[in-house]
């Protein structure tokens, strides 16, 4: 029993020490070789290189080079490794300018990341081994993918390269990988041989390698550049290859994006092949091939204001499938071969620059199977004479645009429709356009009459009789001839062009005075004419205008003295309120002034000229507080005991008055006597009788009554019976709502 508890506590102590500690299970997993030693067995996990150190964090996976300088270790005089790591999920950080010079730089057989801080920095050289005979030697090596470099700043050089041996700087086994916001500058030694020994990048059956956020790789010299089985996208970012040996980049799908800038040379291989896509968009690419294609590929996309520069000694591109081209410019060269070359599929040119040079005798664009179409672009293609410059085995379409053709022709096995300008030599020509198919025809469009019909449209909404020479004009609208073809577009564009011409040199008619009536205001509906003279002779009076539509004779009357013109009173009343212009119109001018139709106002009460309403408040939910006056409100009682209420329902609210001095209220409201309500008038006082108290207790004009017929306390017991007949009345009141 006591056994079994000492087994069990040395159990217990033992898993206390792993979760203190975790770092010494974990160290016994795996190894990181800096300098030749684990560094997970190195006292406080440090190893000093150099003047600096390499110190990992356990916790974080965190390998830290701080100014270290790295040679690998001399096992049987061979140099092997700088750093090894054989640990899953490691980053290397660099702080300062740390170095490595090894046949392999950092190998990791698992993903890893390499990070710099502060700007820091790692130059590796690479030589060749004594002893290791064909390895590859390699500064970074990632042999699972998973690469990615973060902020960092790498050079990366090798010194010597032996016959048939090969070199990388970076090479990667699958995975996806990213190099961000970092700079790489390499520099390999290049070989004459058939096959590439020094490669920039190489990413054998990785899925991807993203190069972004403004990152910057060179490669001064090189054999070849980029491979990659999978994608390699350039995302606002820079690639700059200005020598490689035989090939820059060789990928599945190549993605040229979001302001890129890719500048790369080729000498005997391919600038730029995809066995897939290539896309450009919003970047420039400047691509050349000495003895190859510049671009190579299953399908090309040029787009979102790009601009390429493609030159190359076989078909600058050639394109397996379809070309489309949208809103970029194309410089396409090629010096022994057609310049742009579409195998199985179609071109498409839109809104597009695209110049194309071709090798003496050769074709400047073919598309061998498909169409091509061309809208809205300017494409130069010039070939010799009897050669297409432009030629597709399908149909050829032209819509807008210009197409120079040189001394060459366009011509297709198929149909051809032209709807834009085509030039020889800058100079409109149509006749080297031709089918090659007995069945084939060649079509033009219409011309584009569109700045005519502008034009013309701005005369027309010209006041004609405003000016001394608008026959100009119409001679020029009148020279217009419809129904021309694209072939004579100039001639069309020229009819718009005298038609603006003489619009723009009209010369308005003179102004003549106006001697009397200028600027009248009238008040609508006013029964009565409207006189106006102008200084112009009688017998040069054409007509008159009112707001530029001219008036009918029959609305107005003109006689001599310069010129008289009066307005009759049934055409004033049908002028809308506001401001109109007047013009009369002579042969040798025009005067012209504004007549203004005013709102007529309402007319003054004598009683109350200044506008103020005796009446009760506008809203009938209210009492008007004026006790003179019955209330709006026919459901409200009027407060006013010297007249009868305004509703018959209700008592009028006088006892002063009842027929029957015993009858009570409800009694007098309905004694038969005329209810008369007041009318509203001001001297409404002065029409009641002497024994009813005057209405308006606020007028100090009607002194207050004073008689001494009622008693004081016979007065307030009434005004007391009014006060309750008037409670009651509005309760009743509001039944009625």
């Amino acid at each position: 029993m006591r056994a079994t508890k000492k087994l069990l506590t040395l159990l217990l102590a033992v898993c206390f020490i792993c979760i203190l500690h975790p770092e010494t299970a974990s160290a016994d997993t795996g190894s990181i070789m800096v300098n030749g030693s684990n560094i997970l067995q190195a006292q406080d996990y440090m190893i000093s290189c150099g003047s600096g150190t390499a110190k990992y964090n356990p916790n974080t996976k965190t390998l830290t080079l701080d100014n270290a300088s790295i040679a690998a270790a001399d096992i049987g005089n061979v140099l092997t490794y700088g750093i090894e790591i054989q640990e899953q999920g490691v980053t290397v950080e660099l702080i300062g300018q740390s170095s490595i010079d090894a046949h392999l730089g950092i190998f990791s057989s698992s993903p890893f990341r390499l990070k710099g801080t502060g700007g820091g920095s790692l130059a590796i050289h690479a030589s060749q081994a004594p002893g290791l005979g064909s390895i590859a030697l390699c500064r970074i090596r990632i042999d699972n993918g998973g690469l990615a470099i973060q902020d960092a700043r790498l050079q990366i050089t090798v010194g010597n390269l032996q016959q048939d041996n090969s070199a990388y700087a970076i090479y990667i086994c699958g995975g996806e990988n990213k190099i961000s916001n970092s700079q790489i500058e390499i520099s390999m030694p290049t070989s004459s041989g058939q096959y590439a020994q020094s490669t920039g990048i190489n990413a054998t059956d990785a899925t991807s390698l993203t190069i972004s956020d403004n990152s910057s790789i060179t490669m001064n010299s090189v054999d070849a550049g980029i491979a990659i089985t999978g994608t390699l996208k350039i995302s606002g970012s820079k690639l700059a290859v200005p020598s490689a040996e035989q090939y820059v980049v060789s990928c599945g799908n190549l993605e040229i994006v979001n302001g890129s800038d890719v500048n790369v040379y080729a000498n005997t291989g391919l600038a730029l092949s995809a066995n897939e896509n290539i896309t450009v968009s919003a970047s420039t690419v400047n691509a050349t091939s000495v003895k190859s294609n510049s671009l190579f590929c299953s399908s090309l996309s040029v787009t979102d204001n790009s601009t390429l520069k493609a030159k190359g000694y076989w078909p600058a591109f050639f394109v397996n499938s379809d070309t489309v081209i949208n809103n970029s410019s194309i410089e396409s060269e090629s010096t022994n071969d057609v310049s742009i070359y579409c195998r199985n599929g179609n071109l498409e040119i839109t809104d597009s620059n695209v110049t194309c040079t071709s090798a003496p005798n050769y074709k400047g664009i073919f598309v061998q199977t498909g169409n091509l179409t061309m809208t809205d672009s300017n494409v130069v293609s010039p070939a010799n004479s009897g050669v297409s410059g432009i030629h597709a085995n399908g149909d050829i379409i032209i819509s807008g645009g210009t197409t120079e053709i040189g001394a060459g022709g366009i011509s297709s096995e198929s149909n051809i429709q032209v709807g834009g300008v085509v030039t020889a030599n800058g100079k409109p020509s149509y006749e080297n356009i031709a089918s090659n198919n007995a069945n084939g025809q060649v079509s033009f469009l219409d011309a584009d009459y569109t700045a005519v019909d502008e034009a013309i449209a701005r005369a027309n909404a010209l006041d004609k009789g405003g000016y001394i020479d608008f026959d100009t004009v119409q001679t020029a609208i009148n020279a217009v001839v419809r129904g021309k073809d694209i072939r004579e577009q100039d001639v069309v564009d020229e009819y718009a062009a005298k038609i603006e011409a003489a619009i723009a040199a009209l010369k308005p008619l003179p102004s003549i005075s106006i001697l009397e009536g200028a600027d009248q205001t009238i008040a609508a509906g006013t029964d009565t004419d409207v006189t106006i003279r102008a200084d112009g002779d009688f017998d040069k009076f054409v007509s008159v205008l009112v707001d530029g539509t001219e008036l009918a004779k029959e609305h107005y009357t003109a006689t001599s003295g310069s010129t008289v013109i009066m307005f009759k009173p049934d055409y004033i009343k049908t002028l809308a309120v506001g401001n109109h212009t007047v013009a009369i119109r002579f042969t040798d001018g025009q005067a012209q002034t504004t007549l203004t139709i005013q709102e007529q106002k309402q007319p003054e009460d004598p009683e109350n000229p200044d506008g103020k309403p005796e009446q009760p408040g506008e809203n009938p939910g209210e009492p008007d507080d004026k006790p003179e006056q019955p209330g709006e409100n026919p459901g409200e009682p009027d407060d006013k005991p010297e007249q009868p209420g305004e509703n018959p329902g209700e008592p009028d609210g006088k006892p002063e008055q009842p027929n029957n001095p015993d009858e009570t209220p409800d009694d007098a409201s309905s004694n038969g006597q005329p209810q008369k309500p007041s009318d509203g008038s001001s001297n409404e006082a002065a029409q009641k009788p002497s024994n009813v108290p005057a209405q308006n207790q606020g007028n100090d004009k009607l002194p207050p009554k004073t008689g001494d017929h009622a008693p004081i306390g016979w007065l307030t017991a009434l005004m007391v019976a009014s006060a309750a007949w008037l409670v009651m009345g509005k309760r009743r009141a509001g039944s009625y709502h």
